[in-house]
Order: C-alpha cells, then sequence, then structure tokens
C-alpha cells in the first residue's frame, strides 16, 4: 500500500511538471520532455493499478484464478501504452490530454479489477 502511494505521489509530480512545460514547448513535436514524462508516467500508473488491484480479497480456493488480478491491469496497462505511442505519432498536439486520460484509464482498470469477484 506504501508502494502504490509513493508512486501515486511520484506520478502527480510528473503530470505537474509535464502540465507546466507544455506552454513552453513546440505544438507539432512528437517526442519532447512532455511526451517522455507522460510515457513513464503510464508505465508507473500501470504499477499502482497492479497494486489497487492486489488489495482485492482473494480466496484461497482461487488457484490460478489469483493471477488474474495481476494479468488483467498489465495487459491494460500494455495495451494503453502502446495506443498512447501510437497517438504521438497522429495527434502530437493532445499528447498531454491523451497522457493524462490513459493515466486515469490505468487506475480506474485497478479499481474495477479490485471490485470485481473472480
Amino acid at each position: 500500500m506504501i508502494i502504490g502511494i509513493v508512486l501515486s505521489i511520484f506520478v502527480l509530480y510528473l503530470i505537474i511538471n509535464a502540465w507546466s512545460e507544455v506552454k513552453n514547448e513546440e505544438p507539432t513535436k512528437r517526442f519532447t520532455s512532455v511526451s517522455y514524462q507522460l510515457l513513464f508516467a503510464l508505465v508507473l500508473s500501470t504499477i499502482i493499478s497492479i497494486t489497487i488491484a492486489l488489495q482485492a480479497d482473494i480466496p484461497a480456493s482461487s488457484g490460478h484464478g489469483g493471477f488474474v488480478y495481476i494479468i488483467v491491469p498489465s495487459l491494460w496497462g500494455i495495451g494503453i501504452f502502446i495506443l498512447y505511442f501510437i497517438s504521438l505519432l497522429a495527434l502530437p498536439k493532445r499528447k498531454f490530454l491523451l497522457g493524462l486520460l490513459g493515466i486515469m484509464a490505468n487506475v480506474c482498470v485497478g479499481l474495477v479489477v479490485m471490485g470485481t469477484d473472480n
């Protein structure tokens, strides 16, 4: 739980730092420090999503079904990371908004997986 809190604070720092740099950069450039910070924040939000999902009450009789709490947020995180990377190529002007949406989607996936019963 402590790891999730520390990572959340670090992700918030990356978002705030990227927001302050958005105003000073060229909007048509694809890969800038903002996009790198948001890519790193997406990776961290995937880890946060996994730690949130692992807070669920996993029954002892779940067997291999307990891996669902690790696999589902990981696959969604990889998919969101790839989609963000592709969107950087197609929509470089919207990189901050798309990165923020990706981070929120990762955290929401962790919350949904935590709330579901297998």
